[in-house]
């Protein structure tokens, strides 16, 4: 059996209507500017509606009560992740502490910062971890941040942690 491919050719687009490539000389947002030993894997509009209160979500998925159909553009999940191991370099390796407010600033007025699990689903407080002794020597166990964030919109990442936020804007 013998196979034919038919091509037809598309005309190219009027000069005028060409894309143009030139630089941007102004835009509305300033850059978000990290540290050099993190990285933002995530900053997005949730693609879900509901409470970031997650067990209040679950009880209105369970009774029917309809929730919000429009998404919240004052609400963004931010994610961010440390690229370096403890030891892999003498300066990057250290954790980083930035200040929200300070890092989003171009983005708008930072009103609240919640820590979340890393999917997104769970306000940090509300989580119970479960703990083991990972040595025999108590004093090598890896420290992990300070779970949620200071008061002054501080937040410290260890190296190879990844943390998860909402950030809520004014």
């Amino acid at each position: 059996m013998v196979s034919y491919l038919h091509c037809t050719a598309i005309p190219p687009l009027p000069l005028e209507k060409a894309w143009r490539k030139e630089p941007r000389t102004r835009s509305p947002l300033r850059p978000v500017v990290l540290p050099d030993n993190l990285h933002l894997l995530t900053f997005s509009v949730p693609g879900w509606v509901y409470s970031s209160n997650h067990t209040l979500h679950l009880h209105n998925i369970e009774t029917g009560t309809p929730g919000s159909t429009q998404p919240d553009y004052d609400r963004v999940l931010l994610r961010i992740m440390h690229l370096y191991e403890k030891g892999e370099d003498p300066v990057l390796s250290q954790p980083a502490t930035i200040n929200m407010k300070e890092v989003l600033r171009g983005m708008g007025e930072v009103g609240a910062v919640e820590e979340r699990s890393l999917t997104g689903t769970w306000d940090i407080s509300d989580l119970q971890r479960w703990k083991w002794k990972t040595s025999e020597d108590p004093g090598r166990g890896v420290k992990r941040s300070s779970i949620g964030v200071r008061g002054d919109f501080n937040v410290t990442i260890s190296p190879k942690e990844i943390r998860t936020f909402f950030i809520y804007f004014k």
